[in-house]
């Protein structure tokens, strides 16, 4: 994602219906389905060393 890679979000939430609720650093929300569990840890975690860790809720 864009956005990730931009360093753009706040923090993450992932639902097991595999919604994805991204909280961006001006205010804004991202809400997408990820083709497949877990996506969106693996992205955002491939973007640490260059944006810093990023909270990420589970259910």
């Amino acid at each position: 994602m864009l956005a990730v890679n931009n360093c753009e979000i706040e923090k993450a939430f992932q639902a097991h219906s595999r919604v994805v609720t991204l909280a961006l650093k001006n205010g804004n929300k991202l809400i997408a389905k990820e083709p497949q569990i877990d996506d969106i840890i693996n992205i955002i975690r491939g973007a640490e060393s260059k944006c810093g860790k990023i909270p990420i809720g589970t259910e």
